[in-house]
This record gives structure tokens, sequence and C-alpha cells, in this order.
């Protein structure tokens, strides 16, 4: 048996395809939980520092978590070991019950510390899969 198809079979094929992975139930499960945790914010952590969005990127599977660093803070904001940093927000994100979500999909997180004066970047951060799993 041959099967043969028109241009608006293929059509449909193709849009059903996209909607298997534009649907499926584990990417709606990120953007939803990335949606109720940006309802809570902006949400200032201490007296520098803010969380202000949270941003999804479906192309390269990356969370970035956007921060203001307030004033003139973010000239102070020195860090020593990157990666003692770095391995330390790994095992928060291994421990964290909140982060399920996002391992389950191996998402790679990008922390983004931006200047409260003039929004420069002060320091970016970025923790990939095989970093926490």
């Amino acid at each position: 048996m041959e099967l043969k198809m028109n241009k608006y079979g293929i059509v449909i094929l193709t849009l059903g395809m996209l909607c298997l992975w534009g649907c499926s139930p584990r990417r709606n499960r990120i953007l939803r939980e990335i949606e109720i945790q940006n309802r809570q914010l902006p949400k200032k952590i201490n007296d520098v520092l803010q969380v202000d969005s949270l941003h999804y990127d479906d192309n390269t599977k990356t969370l970035g978590y956007y921060y203001t660093v307030s004033g003139d803070s973010c000239g102070n904001m020195q860090i020593k070991d990157y990666g003692e940093v770095r391995k330390s927000m790994a095992t928060e994100i291994r421990k964290s019950p909140k982060m399920a979500v996002f391992r389950a999909q191996k998402i790679t997180f990008e922390y983004v510390y931006l200047s409260g004066k003039d929004k420069s970047p002060c320091a970016k951060i970025i923790i990939e899969a095989d970093m926490y799993k």
C-alpha cells in the first residue's frame, strides 16, 4: 500500500508534530512554574539584592534569573572563586524540591546580576545540567 499525501496533509502533519513539542506536558510544566515564580517578583532578598524576573529560552533550554544589585554595590561585588560559587549553587539546585521540574529537563541555569544604577552587568554565573545531576 502506497501512502500519498497532498500539500494539505503535509501541513497538517507538520503542525501536529510541532504541537507535540510545543504542547508537551513537561514544557508546559516548566512554563507554568516560571509564570508562578514571576508573579511573586520582584522580590527583595536583602539590602543589596533583588530578584527581578525569570526568563526561559526554549532554544537553549536555559532558565535565566535576573537580579538587581542596588546602588553602587555592583562595583563592590567581587566573587573570588567562581568555581566554588558555581559548585555551591549546583548543590542547592540538586537539593531543592522546587527545582525538580527543571532538573528533570536538564535545564541550564543562568544567574545574571545587573547594576541598580545603570543596569550594566555585574556578574553572570552559569550552572549546566552536568554540574547538578
